[in-house]
């Protein structure tokens, strides 16, 4: 059920890529490389990024994950988080 819902929400972010995503906050997502086998990144915010005229330009999300017991944060696109999502 739960994958269902994230899969539904992924599909609005698809939409054109100009949507605030503000229900992404909380998601969890693992990567597919080989030196982030078994972290479980969260997102816990969404960095959006205007030009002069006000137009979106990018957008990207600032997730966390601990390593040795600290808290580290990274700049992950949504395409990473969609490939990524734990049910």
């Amino acid at each position: 059920m739960k994958l269902k819902r994230r899969l539904m929400l992924a599909e609005k972010y698809v939409k054109g890529g100009n949507s605030m995503i503000t229900e992404w906050i909380g998601l969890q997502f693992t990567k597919r490389s080989k030196s982030n086998k078994g972290r479980v990144f969260t997102v816990i915010d969404e960095l959006t990024t205007y030009n002069r005229a006000g137009s979106i330009v990018k957008v990207e999300f600032l997730c966390e994950h601990s390593f040795l017991g600290q808290k580290v944060t990274s700049r992950e696109n949504g395409t990473t988080i969609k490939m990524g999502l734990i049910a």
